[in-house]
């Protein structure tokens, strides 16, 4: 049985957005690896305070990434799979894994700006305490 007209357009489709979302996060890791290097290759800086948490942050940070990239080339392995063998009953295994890279780099973007929101509070808690914030 074909995959048909429909469902390889999809699967196309599906290769494309994982290509786009893996492209966009590349760009992302790049900027945050800079930023994060720009400041932590100078060991002077390490005597702050927040540097212990910051540098959990980010390497929980990298490995994310890693693994949203690691889902994201498994999953055009496995849509290209299901595209080539042309097997409609495995149409729910790409889907599968489109989700979870999707899904990854969606949690990671969401996490990414949930810390840089969490990082502009600390460093002005007035505008959060007037926005009916608590520390």
């Amino acid at each position: 049985m074909a995959l048909g007209t429909n469902n390889e357009a999809l699967l196309g489709a599906m290769m494309g957005v994982i290509a786009i979302v893996w492209s966009i996060g590349f760009v992302a890791y790049n900027f945050i690896w800079n930023y994060f290097w720009g400041w932590a290759k100078d060991r002077r800086n390490w005597n702050n305070p927040g540097v212990p948490e910051s540098f959990l942050n980010n390497r929980c940070t990298y490995l994310m990434f890693l693994a949203a990239g690691a889902f994201a080339a498994v999953s055009m392995l496995v849509v290209g799979g299901v595209l080539a063998a042309g097997d409609p009953g495995l149409l729910p295994v790409a889907w599968s894994f489109f989700v979870l890279s999707v899904g990854s780099h969606a949690l990671l973007f969401t996490r990414e700006i949930n810390s840089s929101i969490r990082k502009i509070d600390r460093l002005n808690p007035d505008l959060y305490h007037m926005r009916g914030g608590r520390p």
